[in-house]
């Protein structure tokens, strides 16, 4: 009967051990379900951050590229406008100087004129002298 008892006992010991042990490892299996659960949201946390730090990378680079290309558009409109601005005063210059030219030749044209009407003006009045005195 002792003997029984103590079988008894035991079994129940044993059964309460093996209960444990039951909710120990779904108490573990739950613990590591939950990890790789909080893992997995931590990953796709993270890949949704990467995502989105390339989208920003990316839109960063595209403006950069249009600030780039504007500047450079910017350069060469200045550039055409400077040569055009170049271009336009080398023509002044060239008719400024045209126009000196033109105007020495007319003050050369004049002087000539006055001294051919001077030199008219006297050979009349030495005309005019020598018929006034015969």
């Amino acid at each position: 009967r002792t003997l029984e008892k103590r079988v008894a006992q035991q079994q129940e010991q044993h059964d309460a051990l093996e209960r444990v042990h039951e909710t120990l490892v779904e108490a573990s299996e739950a613990r590591a379900e939950s990890s790789m659960l909080a893992l997995s949201n931590q990953n796709q946390d993270h890949q949704a951050r990467v995502t989105s730090l390339s989208g920003e990378l990316e839109e960063a680079v595209r403006s950069a590229a249009e600030s780039a290309s504007q500047l450079q558009a910017e350069r060469l409109a200045r550039t055409s406008k400077e040569a055009a601005f170049q271009s336009e005063h080398q023509n002044s210059l060239r008719d400024l100087v045209l126009l000196r030219d033109a105007l020495d030749a007319e003050k050369q044209a004049a002087a000539r004129a006055r001294t051919e009407a001077c030199e008219e003006v006297r050979n009349v009045t030495e005309a005019m002298e020598v018929s006034s005195g015969t």
